[in-house]
């Protein structure tokens, strides 16, 4: 049996609540680029990457900067990219050193 197409007038798709965007506490280009038109559209944002990948976290401080092969999953070498656009890896591990130091605060640790 062959399918045919309907009316384009008539057809639509369903309105998406949300979708998936790269956000992390270092890159937040999105927020400034498509929020308010996701807002005014009545679309969530949801983050993935929000820990860049894994580089933000209490084993990478005080560590050496890590080469791209010493760098497993593509989530962490993509994050690493984008480290390097922000600033250099010791502005990173300032960062990395007060911002785990506060959350560890925050948690009582």
């Amino acid at each position: 049996m062959l399918l045919t197409s309907r009316d384009p007038s008539t057809f639509s798709l369903p309105h998406p609540a949300d979708t998936q965007v790269a956000l992390s506490l270092v890159d937040r280009r999105v927020l400034r680029e498509v929020s308010d038109l996701a807002t005014e559209g009545g679309v969530a944002l949801v983050g993935y990457g929000v820990l860049c990948g894994g580089l933000l976290h209490e084993r990478w401080v005080g560590q050496r900067e890590p080469a791209p092969t010493q760098l497993p999953r593509p989530s962490q070498r993509a994050a690493k990219r984008v480290l390097d656009a922000w600033g250099d890896w010791a502005a990173f591990q300032g960062l990395l050193v007060s911002g785990v130091g506060e959350a560890a605060g925050l948690r009582g640790v």
